[in-house]
């Protein structure tokens, strides 16, 4: 991927309290919505001053960048240093916060973080009231004038001269701007966490990372299905073509007795087995003396083999019959089909 250019923007107002101190639910606003002009560096060094739109569907690209890079292994969180001091090789680049989750409201992006004792020691103290984050945008050649979204955040800084009014201080949050809409969501993540087996403060990112998980396992799991399914329509298609061979002189219209076999194998096979003509007994020439005057000896076809074979040749008929009924009209059921299929053969 190609590098991106930074920007700054400082997105808070001054609001009046007596006292300095991080909100209770660690939520503070890290920038709100607006749009902020102010000068961009192009790749060969020159400037160009654009209007940085920031708006939800920009906050909407810069919190899923943000995910994405809290989902690598090993992700420490997102810096949040000292007037930006970490942008200046020449300067020490001091921890005052670590931003390890993002929400995006309906007045801008908010964030929580773990503080480090110098930030807590900086904001509590009254020396920073509000925090100026360093957006990323595209490496690309702008033009003074051009209206352009940020795609990430590479860093925060805290700072006492804010670029964009509108957000909340850092210290001592009125409660009413505790990010409203929240108050329905923290209660129902704690619930979320404890289902994905996580601790019920685990920030949202780690919720996304382990849903993400369950996701992925789940299109594994679907896919080795689909895998198993097609190796059973194989092997169904192999046993269907070797029962249709077996009996293939009691079948008249093959393709409806395939169809019958694939849908119901079992039930099928149950039918052609007693469809299948019997094979005529063999003659015991020992018997035989004398054919004029013999009579039949014991295992010869007498009346009742033919009586048989004239039997399951009629009834080879109405499963045929009955096979090309369902097939035609598919609502009949089995037994319908082979009711009709008598009816119309009658006794012959």
């Amino acid at each position: 991927m190609k590098p991106r250019l930074l920007a700054t923007t400082a997105p808070v107002a001054l609001v009046a309290n007596r006292d300095f101190r991080v909100p209770d639910d660690g939520w503070m606003h890290l920038f709100a919505f607006g749009e902020v002009p102010g000068p961009i560096e192009n790749p060969d060094g020159s400037l160009a001053e654009v209007v940085q739109v920031i708006d939800r569907p920009a906050a909407e690209t810069v919190l899923s960048g943000f995910r994405s890079l809290a989902s690598q292994p090993n992700f420490g969180g997102v810096l949040v240093d000292i007037d930006h001091f970490s942008l200046d090789p020449e300067k020490e680049s001091r921890a005052a916060m670590w931003i390890d989750d993002l929400q995006v409201r309906d007045d801008g992006v908010w964030f929580r973080s773990r503080i480090t004792n110098t930030g807590r020691s900086l904001i509590e103290g009254g020396d920073y009231r509000f925090i100026s984050p360093v957006l990323e945008f595209p490496r690309r050649t702008y033009r003074t004038g051009e209206r352009v979204r940020p795609v990430g955040l590479h860093s925060a800084g805290l700072t006492n001269d804010p670029r964009i009014k509108g957000g909340a201080p850092l210290s001592n949050r009125n409660s009413g701007d505790a990010g409203a809409g929240n108050h329905e969501t923290e209660p129902n993540m704690k619930n979320v966490n404890k289902e994905l087996g996580l601790a019920e403060d685990a920030p949202e990112t780690s919720s996304v990372a382990e849903i993400q998980k369950i996701k992925n396992r789940a299109a594994t799991a679907e896919t080795e299905r689909d895998a198993l399914k097609r190796e059973r329509d194989g092997l169904l298609a192999a046993q269907v073509d070797a029962d249709l061979e077996k009996y293939a002189a009691v079948i008249a219209n093959r393709d409806a007795v395939k169809a019958q076999l694939l849908a119901n194998r079992a039930g099928t096979l149950a039918i052609l087995e007693g469809l299948k003509q019997p094979e005529a007994p063999k003659a015991d020439p020992t018997r035989i003396t004398n054919r004029g005057a013999a009579a039949a000896p014991a295992g010869t076809p007498g009346r009742e083999a033919a009586d048989a074979a004239r039997e399951a040749a009629r009834g080879a008929r109405i499963a045929n019959r009955a096979a090309e009924l369902r097939q035609t009209s598919p609502r009949l059921t089995r037994a319908q089909a082979f009711k009709q299929a008598e009816t119309e053969l009658g006794a012959a």
